[in-house]
């Protein structure tokens, strides 16, 4: 069950920065010909942090209340649907495009949104059930696990879905559209991967009977008071967000940079 969810997660990432990769030249190619707002990479770079910030709490909430294998499986048919929903955008703006793209790039967005939104949701629980799965004594090797091949698999997102782009895009000639929605299409092999496997995973047990509240939606301002008197625990918490922020911040000017040099991603 492990190694089962060792490839759910790592499908997961995969998708979702594949899926980004793929709509930041997008959003470029399209502002370049009128078509969209300027610097709207960085508008998807919010979304995509902005649900880990407003819903952590209840996504912690989720893990506990029901049982966390069936919280994976829930999240992987979610994920799914989204990316269903944003071949169906970018479909729509490749098919009508012009004064139709403000609708279809919205449509995407919102995708994208909800897509950020599922792997928040999943979070707490594919981290959770770890122990559930190995027990205490291997909990330290699976740890390490769970993080290396999570990063490998974001990077390996963010490296072909840019390469896919540029294949079925800028090498071509093709609209941003086109160039968009044939990879996302292709993607959805990985969703359909990310749920066989999340079926797999052994069943695990509800932990809690709490029922949701605004009070549970909230309780992180609370709890981040309580985090920062732990001296030692807010260290390594501040240690974390440099680490995944400052990696963010190099993405994003390794993009700008690459847009001023080549005039890149105009499809």
């Amino acid at each position: 069950s492990f190694w089962f969810l060792i490839g759910m997660q790592s499908t997961n990432a995969f998708n979702d920065n594949f899926a980004k990769f793929i709509l930041i030249p997008l959003c470029v190619g399209l502002a370049a010909k009128g078509l969209a707002p300027e610097n709207m990479e960085y508008v998807l770079g919010g979304l995509l942090v902005l649900p880990f910030i407003l819903f952590a709490p209840t996504a912690g909430w989720l893990g506990d209340r029901f049982a966390k294998s069936t919280v994976i499986r829930w999240s992987s048919w979610f994920q799914l649907f989204v990316l269903l929903m944003m071949g169906g955008g970018l479909w729509f703006g490749a098919r009508y495009g012009g004064e139709h793209s403000s609708f279809a790039l919205t449509v995407v967005v919102i995708a994208f949104f909800l897509l950020a939104l599922q792997s928040a949701l999943l979070s707490p629980s594919k981290m959770g059930v770890v122990k559930e799965l190995v027990g205490t004594p291997r909990l330290g090797f699976a740890n390490g696990v769970m993080e290396g091949t999570v990063i490998i698999a974001i990077l390996l997102g963010q490296i072909l879905g840019g390469f896919s782009y540029d294949v079925w895009g800028l090498q071509v000639g093709r609209e941003p559209w086109a160039a968009a929605m044939v990879p996302v299409l292709w993607v959805l092999i990985g969703a359909g991967v990310s749920l066989v496997l999340s079926h797999s995973i052994h069943p695990t047990k509800t932990r809690h009977t709490e029922r949701f509240s605004w009070a549970v939606a909230t309780r992180h301002f609370h709890d981040l008071g309580k985090l920062v008197n732990d001296r030692p625990m807010w260290r390594c918490t501040l240690g974390i967000s440099f680490f995944w922020g400052f990696g963010g911040f190099l993405q994003f000017l390794l993009l700008q940079r690459a847009e001023e040099k080549m005039g890149a991603f105009e499809g």
